[in-house]
């Protein structure tokens, strides 16, 4: 590569008269390794600092246009071959990790998904990753973010696919049936919230103890020709899992049931 070339190894375009790189949103200075100005997204994220790259986090994440965090995982390969699987459409995935679809819709499947790829005010980002080994299904919702700047709405799902494809094979669900289901899901919330114009919180249960008490009428005969009404009383102790944030997981059940259909875990045998 020549002095002289525009582009460097960045892939931005470098001004000759300044010397510095532009990102898009901002400016960069190779010579003294700092940006010359915040982050346009920093009041989004209050916990880091304004003058960062991909939250201090370039292996994982990525920052195409200078305004969000598209977050990948080491799985987003084995994710994305397992979602085309799961729908006639033909997929492809670029180098900022967006999925482009082409062909004819098939079934209500497809119209679910390509609703949710085509969409200009909700994003839906999957985490590919296996480090999470404690959810079970393999996937989980993990809320939506609404912008008031922008009206658009980024939805966060995250997925083992370890996990999501045995669950596939146990239920004997279709291949790729798992994070379609996920992507279908995040979308139908993102809507939700865009509607509500409200952040929608993860869709997390934890394992509580509550006690519930009931109150019965009941008949006493004192004699063949006179009763009196009493009531009783009783406490039952229950314990389960309940979330963590009760209206914001109707939010969840609604999306998750407007989904396209995940692996049954009911349908597993016992034997």
């Amino acid at each position: 590569m020549s002095a002289t070339a525009s582009y460097t190894f960045s892939a931005k375009e470098k001004d000759s008269e300044t010397s510095l790189s532009y990102f898009g949103a901002r400016y960069y200075s190779s010579d003294l390794s700092v940006w010359l100005s915040v982050d346009p997204m920093a009041a989004k994220y209050p916990s880091l600092s304004p003058y960062i790259y991909c939250a201090n986090n370039p292996i994982k994440l990525v920052d195409p246009n200078g305004e969000e965090v598209y977050i990948f995982g080491n799985q987003y390969i084995e994710a994305f071959y397992s979602l085309q699987k799961s729908t006639s459409l033909k997929l492809s995935i670029n180098d900022e990790g967006k999925i482009i679809a082409e062909g004819v819709v098939q079934n209500r499947n497809d119209e679910k998904l390509l609703k949710a790829i085509n969409s200009s005010k909700v994003k839906v980002a999957i985490y590919a990753d296996n480090s999470n080994n404690e959810n079970t299904y393999g996937g989980a919702y993990m809320g939506s973010s609404y912008s008031k700047e922008s009206g658009k709405v980024e939805s966060c799902n995250h997925i083992n696919m370890e996990l999501l494809s045995k669950l596939e094979t146990d239920s004997e669900a279709p291949s790729g049936s798992g994070i379609l289901h996920e992507i279908t899901e995040g979308y139908k919330a993102g809507i939700i919230a865009l509607r509500k114009k409200k952040d929608v919180m993860p869709a997390i249960t934890k394992w509580t103890t509550w006690t519930e008490t009931t109150t019965q009428e009941y008949v006493e005969w004192i004699s063949p020709s006179t009763r009196i009404i009493k009531t009783k009383t009783q406490t039952e102790t229950h314990q389960g899992y309940l979330p963590i944030f009760p209206s914001d997981y109707k939010i969840y059940e609604k999306a998750h049931k407007w989904a396209t259909p995940a692996p049954n875990p009911k349908k597993i045998s016992s034997n």
